[in-house]
């Protein structure tokens, strides 16, 4: 007896915590379908670049792939300032982009896998984590992220900004249902009772 509860606490614990994932239809009804993501970007230079931090911005046009999946249309661009007399360095880049939600609470707020490739005059890859945080219609952003400068510099990058939703879902299908049929005995009884 002892052995059965044992085995059932675990699994109200992983019922518990998977709830938000195994139920995708309350998420779907909660989340517009598109969104804008303006962030403002920080970026540690190292020491192979010669510069100071970088500091810039990157724009995120999405849409969802799937409840936990959103895809991304990304730009970048962000300033190197000149450190002891070197020259600074500027790139924009833009690209697309990958979020895999680990979860995400039924209002939208989750913390997601993030991985995107821009390019321009070199190619740019950004892979870390993020957490959004939505409240009254609009959520706030913030990204940990690793920037790879085409496998020459790997720094990291910070993105903090908002999401901002549009567009609207497909109404919830109504099912109506039938009227209930009348049996042939109470036919009979209304026809045969007396007026």
């Amino acid at each position: 007896m002892k052995s059965s509860k044992r085995r059932l606490i675990p699994a109200v614990i992983a019922t518990t915590l998977l709830s938000p994932i195994v139920s995708p239809m309350a998420i779907a009804d909660d989340i517009a379908p598109y969104y804008l993501a303006p962030m403002g970007s920080y970026v540690l230079s190292d020491d192979g670049r010669g510069t100071k931090n970088g500091i810039g911005g990157t724009l995120a046009l999405g849409t969802h792939l799937g409840e936990l999946v959103d895809f991304e249309v990304r730009g970048s661009f962000i300033n190197f300032g000149s450190k002891n007399g070197s020259g600074s360095s500027k790139l924009a880049a833009g690209g697309f982009g990958v979020n895999v939600y680990l979860f995400r609470a039924p209002g939208g707020s989750g913390l997601y896998i993030h991985g995107d490739v821009q390019g321009s005059e070199k190619t740019l890859y950004h892979y870390g984590a993020g957490y959004e945080l939505m409240f009254g219609g609009f959520g706030l952003r913030a990204e940990g992220l690793i920037r790879n400068e085409q496998f020459e510099h790997h720094e990291p990058m910070i993105n903090v900004g908002l999401r901002i939703p549009f567009g609207s879902n497909p109404p919830k299908p109504v099912f109506v249902q039938p009227p209930p049929q009348i049996g042939r005995a109470s036919c009979r009884e209304r026809v045969s009772s007396p007026v």
